[in-house]
């Protein structure tokens, strides 16, 4: 019964929509054309009366009533409640067809695990799937309008082949008030337990799969029969129905044309109400399709062919397990027996189908080779605490003086927690810019944590310090590294060095000649500052006593290049 025009919307080019309005059956105008004369004959004959019948007094009456009901009608939400009631009831609709039971799996699996062409394997086969159709068919009677015209009573059953009267018998003589559809379930249990118990059911998990598959066709019987007991709640469908007829009433008299002044009145005289018949059309046909689909199992044009399905369960059923059981044609070769990739043919009415093979939206994408170069990010909130991060940037020069390179430095300032394979010695307090591989490398480096990194390059050659109790960078000039190694050790390993007191330190400057400076992707660093205020006023005020008692870093620097002798310079060579 379910009306099927899967074909007239093939093609979106042909117009498909629009030949569906021309169908009758499962139509809207089918479902809606009585309430629709109803609507019409009603709305004319009240404008007849408010025309012919009243008088002036009566009259202006009937207009203020009029106007009040058009005033107030859009405050029905029809819109909300009807969608929301159609959309719930083709949910249901839906699940409950597929709640239907279906035994093609329960079929192939029993011709599986019951194998033989004997006359006692073929009815051991064919009576478990009769006793399968049986439950269904007893269900669908319970529910289902159509089924039950169709068997009546059970002796109708047993005329058409599904139950033996031997089966009526023992189903009759179980007294019982409730519904018994399950009956039969029972007896599939039993044989199938003495099938295994004769060596008739090959594999012993073989009764497990067959009896796997049996149960969920039980599970769905259960099912529908709870759809057809637990009927959607009756207070939203009387909230729904009441809506729309109320609205549908009130617009007989609130959509009148009035008899006002001529100033007012519309040029054209409504005595057909147009887009109120549209209206009325939209809602009260979404009340229709409703109806139509809360209970799938009845006369409409749009529920589910019971009927049809147990014709098409019994024959399979008894096809697979009987006729086609162990009678499959003998395996050969196919002509692509040879082939690696055998390309299958179309036909001239289906060529135009052939699509090339989809390989992605991205597979054609090609990524320029400058930026095929791999790195490895580093995330700054994975381990690493507010005051020590490490950052990956890029080094790009303002100026294009030779004698300055350019490429990736890591800069890593850590407290200790983080650790890696290139991580600094321990007794080293400051990274090293400097590269064996690039000996033109050196410079002072300013340094801000958390903010932009300047480094500023130099010309002058660096000599590595052997002294490696002072700990000095070796990416400092000569004469500072000469200048630091003639100050005490403490002062330089407490003010200079000190790995704390450089990570909270705000940075680090030097006196040099003026240099091309390197910025970080020309832009500067995101600050990350979430230090607390008294933690860094304790710092500040560490770091004023501690410059009133030792000389400065910068005084270190100004004194270093201060000193124009370069024999000094030799004898600092000498120790």
């Amino acid at each position: 019964m379910t009306v099927s025009y899967q074909y007239e919307v093939a093609s979106s080019t042909s117009g498909g929509f629009t030949r569906l309005l021309l169908k009758w059956k499962g139509s809207l105008y089918k479902l809606i054309y009585r309430e629709m004369i109803a609507f019409l004959l009603l709305f004319i004959t009240v404008s007849l009366i408010y025309r012919m019948a009243l008088n002036e007094s009566q009259q202006r009456y009937f207009e203020s009533l009029a106007r009040f009901f058009d005033r107030y009608l859009e405050m029905i939400p029809l819109s909300f409640v009807l969608g929301f009631y159609v959309t719930t009831i083709a949910n249901r609709w839906w699940q409950q067809y597929v709640a239907l039971p279906w035994p093609d799996k329960l079929m192939l699996t029993v011709s599986l695990y019951i194998p033989g062409r004997d006359e006692e394997s073929r009815l051991i086969r064919r009576t478990l799937l009769r006793y399968t159709n049986l439950m269904m068919i007893l269900v669908l009677r319970s529910i289902s309008l159509a089924v039950k015209r169709r068997f009546p009573t059970l002796e109708h059953v047993v005329e058409s082949g599904i139950m033996t009267k031997r089966e009526l018998e023992s189903f009759k003589s179980i007294q019982t008030e409730f519904n018994t559809y399950w009956i039969p379930s029972c007896w599939f249990v039993d044989l199938l337990r003495e099938c295994r118990t004769t060596k008739k059911l090959i594999d012993p998990p073989g009764m497990r799969f067959v009896m796997q598959e049996f149960l969920d066709i039980r599970s769905k019987c259960s099912l529908l029969w709870s759809y057809d007991w637990i009927s959607f709640p009756l207070v939203y469908t009387q909230v729904v129905t009441l809506a729309t007829y109320t609205f549908y009433l009130a617009c007989i008299v609130a959509r009148q044309n009035l008899l006002v002044s001529e100033d007012d009145r519309l040029a054209v005289d409504d005595y057909f109400p147009i887009f109120t018949i549209l209206q009325l059309l939209f809602y009260m046909g979404l009340l229709k399709v409703a109806e139509q689909m809360i209970n799938p199992f009845g006369d409409d044009d749009e529920d589910f062919e019971l009927n049809f399905l147990i014709d098409r369960h019994t024959k399979v059923s008894y096809l697979v397990v009987d006729q086609i059981h162990q009678n499959s044609p003998l395996i050969e070769k196919d002509i692509h027996f040879d082939e690696i990739d055998p390309t299958l043919p179309y036909t001239e009415a289906s060529v135009h189908h052939k699509k090339d093979t989809y390989k992605g939206s991205a597979a054609d994408i090609i990524v320029p080779q400058k930026k095929q170069t791999l790195s490895i990010p580093v995330s700054l909130d994975e381990g690493v605490d507010e005051e020590s991060s490490m950052r990956s940037f890029r080094l790009q020069s303002r100026d294009d003086r030779p004698g300055h390179t350019m490429g990736s430095i890591t800069e890593r300032l850590g407290n200790g927690k983080n650790s890696s394979s290139r991580q600094q010695p321990q007794n080293s307090s400051l990274p090293s810019s400097r590269s064996q591989d690039n000996p033109g490398f050196n410079g002072d480096c300013t340094i801000e944590s958390g903010l932009k990194t300047v480094i500023s390059l130099g010309s002058s050659e660096t000599t590595q310090l052997s002294n490696s109790n002072l700990n000095i960078p070796n990416f400092l000039p000569t004469s500072k590294q000469k200048c630091l190694t003639n100050q005490r050790p403490s002062i330089f390993q407490s003010q200079i060095l000190n790995r704390s007191n450089f990570e909270n330190k705000s940075k680090i400057k030097s006196d040099c000649d003026s240099t091309p400076e390197f910025l970080i992707d020309d832009k500067p660093m995101p600050v990350r500052r979430s230090r607390k205020e008294s933690k860094q006023k304790s710092i500040e005020e560490n770091d004023a006593r501690n410059t009133e008692r030792k000389p400065s870093y910068e005084t270190l620097n100004t004194s270093a290049l201060s000193n124009p002798n370069p024999e000094t310079d030799d004898e600092d060579d000498g120790l």
